[in-house]
């Protein structure tokens, strides 16, 4: 990245600019300040009787960057009456203006203007240096120590975490140390674990706290820096442009205030700015104490095996079901015809069943993924995504097997174009010229063969393998499928949707941006009665995208044995959620039809109780459930021979919890992945935790509901 110009800057001439300095402004919330000097730089962060601005920093309002440089402003004009900031670059070479409103629970900052806007690249929202990396929320953009919090948030999904980079969710992870307790964490990890984002970095000084925005109207300059940021491989290798993307309209709110009431504050934020703010129960769902961890039992049930499947999770005290394939295909989702023989009729039937039963009912999707069966395919949409558009160099007709280019093509063999509605195969790439596709399969997908004019379009389509080809859409398409997906939810009634494969916004050539405008989508096509009342998941996250997003539950159970399969990846993602306020998950995990053992799912309860985490617990066989899954429900999944004594241990430990039998100091021992532990009911409002050895147990504990004297 281009060395920032304070940089080359000697420290003690820095601290002395800074100083000189005068304010031009200061703006108040009902909890603290933020002040604003005539460089165009914050002067300070004060709440609590203290300046928490980090001393001796560059402190810039907004960079720009051009050619590559990123530049920060050298002086500023504050005009009172509109609220707006004006910030010079270079000497007035590049100007910008930003909006600026205070209000009682935080700032917010709007970049309304900007010039050039034909050599402006991308913009950055500080960073703000901040004294403050007890812990720091790298994803939520909240910094805190035991007493005050500062933050930064995403107002709109132009505006992504940290600073500019490509594929945002790839870039901005990083391992660092997160060795306090805090947030139910107790147990301390004493090496680096992975952070996933850059809204708020930790540093020497404390931390920092930065948002950016690229433009995409010519792109050149975002495309590069994909290229090099290690993308998905479905991403576009050439600039995709959207005319009218400029960085205007980037918007951020900043606020401070004590530590117990950072939660809150971004919850007003949510109301005050318009952002979705889900709802469980009334209550919102990120502080709701009453809504406790979410773990939840997924099947492949049918019509024929759901009060089967309802019974499983009654005798569990489970009260979230979860069918974990669904969908004949994805992009329109209609539902399997093996198992919801009625369409999307069928599937409501089942979902109203649920709710009688005193459930809620979540569903599984590869969200923007488009399988090779979907009518999106089979049709040959023109919206499909490309990740190079090329030119025929001579015409085809129906039955050519190769096909001559007029650029270069930049990828390899055994992939797929499409053009016009003829999505076409081939095995080989000749990349020197004449360039050529050779080995191509005429009319594939389902497409019809068709003759094509030289100079028509080749689009190699975006795609991957997952068991078949996959393919994506454009910006037109992807948000289409989030207006499809929502729809269902509308219709059926579904309470809880899981945006798998979401980190496929990739293919929109936009970045993180990308995902945020399909939440937006969704959040659009929900009616008023779902929406903020569904609980979403998804596979990647973006500080824009924490306001609609309720968990995320990583972790999967294919790779080893039940306790060993990504394990420690378990564990550092519940300290993920904890440090960006996150209800804790530890993913899934998985019966066999043949059963587990006692001793494994009374070890998740305890981790799970330990951790005050959910999980999933998925009756079938492999990673195949959640792909494309079985046409038909096979019931047998659900019948274990052990189920009844499976479905005890975790009741007991679910009413433990719900009754606050836990004291701090057991949650920490129960923290300990190498322990085991049982719990056994001792009588109303009592249990007896034993501690485990080699298969013997130790002399117990006894436990009481919260509030027994």
């Amino acid at each position: 990245m281009p060395q920032h110009p304070f940089k080359r800057i000697a420290p003690i001439l820095l601290a002395v600019a800074v100083a000189e300095a005068a304010d031009i402004v200061s703006l108040s919330t009902a909890t603290s300040s933020f002040g604003i000097d005539g460089t165009g730089s914050l002067s300070a962060i004060t709440g609590n009787g203290h300046n928490y601005l980090a001393p001796g920093q560059p402190a810039p309002v907004l960079q720009v960057r051009i050619e590559g440089q990123d530049l920060a402003p050298e002086s500023a004009t504050w005009d009172a009456a509109s609220t707006r900031l004006t910030l010079r670059y270079q000497g007035g070479a590049a100007q910008a203006v930003v909006k600026i409103t205070a209000k009682p629970s935080h700032v917010v900052m709007e970049l309304v203007a900007a010039s050039p806007l034909d050599r402006i690249d991308a913009v950055r929202w500080g960073p703000y240096p901040t004294t403050i990396n007890r812990v720091v929320g790298e994803l939520v953009g909240v910094v805190r120590d035991t007493e005050f919090a500062i933050g930064i948030q995403s107002l709109n999904s132009k505006t992504q975490d940290g600073e500019p980079c490509g594929d945002g969710f790839i870039d901005q992870s990083y391992r660092a140390l997160d060795a306090v307790q805090h947030d139910g964490i107790l147990k301390i990890i004493s090496t680096p674990v992975q952070y996933r984002g850059g809204a708020a970095k930790a540093t020497t000084f404390g931390s920092i706290l930065q948002m950016h925005a690229w433009e995409h109207e010519r792109s050149d300059a975002f495309a590069q820096a994909n290229a090099t940021s290690g993308a998905r491989s479905y991403a576009p290798i050439q600039p995709v442009k959207y005319p009218g993307w400029t960085v205007v309209g980037t918007k951020i709110a900043l606020f401070a205030c004590p530590e117990p009431q950072a939660l809150a504050t971004l919850g007003d934020i949510e109301l005050t700015e318009g952002l979705p703010h889900p709802l469980i129960d009334g209550a919102w769902a990120k502080s709701s104490p009453q809504n406790g961890p979410i773990q939840y039992f997924c099947f492949e049930f049918d019509e024929t095996n759901l009060d089967e499947f309802i019974g499983v999770a009654d005798k569990a005290g489970i009260k979230w079901i979860y069918h974990n394939s669904p969908w004949d295909t994805w992009g329109h989702f209609p539902p399997k015809p093996g198992m919801f023989p009625g369409g999307m009729a069928s599937l409501g039937a089942c979902v109203t069943k649920i709710h009688d039963a005193g459930l809620r009912f979540g569903a599984h999707t590869l969200s923007l993924f488009i399988t090779d069966d979907d009518a999106y395919a089979t049709g040959g949409d023109p919206r499909l995504a490309s990740a190079q558009d090329l030119t025929l160099a001579k015409a085809i007709a129906p039955d050519d097997t190769v096909i001559e280019l007029a650029e270069k093509p930049l990828f390899g063999g055994n992939q797929n174009v499409i053009i016009d509605r003829e999505i076409i195969a081939f095995t080989g790439v000749i990349d020197t010229p004449p360039w050529k596709l050779t080995g191509c399969l005429r009319g594939s997908h389902g497409t019809a063969r068709a003759a094509h004019p030289a100079g028509a379009r080749v689009g190699k389509l975006a795609s991957m393998r997952y068991g078949k080809d996959v393919f994506h859409g454009n910006l037109e398409l992807g948000t289409e499928i989030m207006a499809n997906c929502a729809k269902i939810c509308n219709e059926a009634k579904i309470d809880h949707w899981c945006f798998d494969g979401f980190e496929s916004y990739s293919a929109l050539g936009v970045g993180g941006a990308g995902g945020g405008i399909f939440l937006d989508a969704w959040n659009a096509g929900l009616s008023p009665e779902k929406r903020n009342r569904m609980m979403i998941e998804a596979s990647c996250m973006s500080n824009y995208g924490w306001h609609s997003t309720f968990s995320a539950n990583w972790g999967e159970p294919w790779y080893d044995t039940f306790r060993k399969s990504m394990l420690a990846y378990r564990l550092e993602m519940v300290r993920f959620h904890a440090r960006n306020y996150l209800p804790p998950m530890l993913g899934q995990y998985f019966i066999h039809p043949d059963g587990e053992t006692p001793e494994d799912i009374e070890w998740l309860m305890a981790l799970a109780t330990g951790y005050n985490a959910g999980f999933s617990l998925t009756f079938g066989r492999g990673s195949s459930s959640y792909v494309t899954g079985e046409a038909t429900s096979e019931t047998a999944r659900i019948r274990p021979p052990n189920l009844d004594a499976l479905m005890a241990i975790i009741r007991v430990w679910r009413e433990a919890h719900a009754a606050g039998a836990f004291t701090a100091a057991i949650r920490e021992q129960l923290q300990d992945e190498t322990r085991e532990f049982h719990l056994a009911s001792a009588g109303a409002g009592q249990w007896d935790l034993y501690p485990r050895t080699n298969g013997t147990l130790g002399a117990p504990t006894r436990l009481v509901a919260a509030g027994t004297p």
